[in-house]
């Protein structure tokens, strides 16, 4: 894990999880399916509040 500023910590997966999140919304955009990706991004958000 590493240390952010503040004392919060960021599991390594974190980073990829975003990535592939960007690369998915690419990809369902043009299949024209963008809420699954909203809420993917809404689960993640709230994930992180809850470890903080």
């Amino acid at each position: 894990m590493m240390k952010r500023k503040g004392g919060e910590t960021e599991k390594p997966g974190e980073e990829k999880e975003l990535k592939n999140l960007k690369e998915e919304e690419e990809v369902n955009a043009d299949a024209g399916e963008v809420p699954i990706k909203q809420e993917k991004e809404e689960s993640l958000r709230k994930r992180r509040r809850r470890r903080r």
